[in-house]
């Protein structure tokens, strides 16, 4: 295979060491020693290309309290090693960071997705990429870090977290490298989904795909509060910081997590996708103080990048909103 050129998923799990193939196989406590050394060369793969970590409950997806895309990184080797060597932890990437971009990671849900978009953006897919349980993961360092939804995939930008080769999936599968290309760098991750059929329409909902993709600067008016209301989900927000579960038997209003603001035994936290509001349950919480039970998307920002809320709207104003 000629240097970095980009093939197909089944060729390249095809081309893994037997060894590999069979770690893949086996749980997640048969190979904690390997994969815990595995998991440390990882993360100072990632490290020395300025991305910072966090890390994940060992055979699950769910962060380690305190950590998270708005909350605590590990951004040297020391903490790394701490972290890795010798423990079973999974290891999460924080879209959004890195030296040489803004790394930006395309999750597609199945194998068929990722080889119908390889096919139609040629050369562009020749990057680093990972086979996840059921799909694939390709990394790019962006001069922008969008979010959004298309085909068959999810862009995740600035304030997702994403778990990495070769954390062990809830189902016992570990992540697997299929090549060993670079993270490729582009101009605009934007430009380069918007290749697909159907265009982001995001995570964070712009109001402009196109203002997106020249970098458009938003003006920050008196309506900037409801925009940003309008245009960022709460519930997705949330997501990044604790894992969410339907509450309301799969009705799509009411969601449920541990809190990520105290340390919460029993899922305390709910969010009200509906009306876009949250809280805790539990009294002593300090999101309680003052007597305010429920808030909204931009108290749910302010609090986890311990800000003020006129400087969440600033923030949250350049990063989600355009002219």
């Amino acid at each position: 295979m000629p240097p970095h050129q980009a093939i197909g998923i089944d060729e390249a799990l095809d081309r893994l060491d037997p060894a590999e193939e069979t770690m893949v196989e086996m749980s997640g406590h048969d190979v904690q020693e390997p994969m815990g050394l595995a998991r440390f060369e990882a993360a100072q793969y990632w490290l020395a290309q300025g991305v910072h970590l966090v890390p994940i409950q060992p055979t699950s997806k769910r962060l380690v309290a305190g950590f998270g895309s708005y909350r605590d990184h590990l951004a040297t080797e020391q903490a790394a090693r701490q972290w890795f060597i010798g423990t079973t932890h999974n290891l999460g990437v924080v879209c959004g960071t890195g030296t040489e971009g803004q790394l930006v990671v395309a999750d597609f849900d199945d194998v068929q997705a990722y080889e119908r978009w390889r096919a139609s953006v040629g050369s562009a897919a020749e990057t680093l990429t990972e086979k996840t349980a059921r799909g694939v993961h390709v990394f790019y360092f962006s001069g922008d870090a969008p979010s959004g939804v298309g085909q068959g995939l999810e862009v995740k930008g600035r304030g997702a977290v994403v778990m990495v080769a070769p954390s062990v999936h809830p189902s016992g599968v570990i992540y697997q490298r299929v090549n060993d290309l670079p993270v490729a760098r582009v101009d605009s991750a934007a430009r380069l989904f918007s290749l697909l059929s159907d265009k982001p329409e995001g995570r964070f909902r712009h109001e402009s795909w196109a203002a997106i993709q020249e970098n458009a600067r938003p003006a920050v008016g008196d309506d900037a509060v409801a925009r940003i209301k309008s245009a960022v989900s709460v519930r997705r927000l949330a997501s990044q910081l604790t894992t969410l579960q339907s509450s309301d038997g799969g009705k799509g209003r009411w969601f449920a997590g541990r809190c990520p603001f105290h340390d919460d035994q029993h899922p305390s936290f709910w969010v009200d996708a509906e009306r876009g509001l949250w809280g805790c349950r539990t009294p002593s919480c300090p999101t309680n103080l003052g007597g305010a039970r429920a808030h909204d998307v931009i108290n749910l920002y302010a609090r986890a990048q311990d800000i003020d809320e006129q400087e969440a709207i600033r923030r949250m104003a350049a990063d989600y909103l355009s002219s």
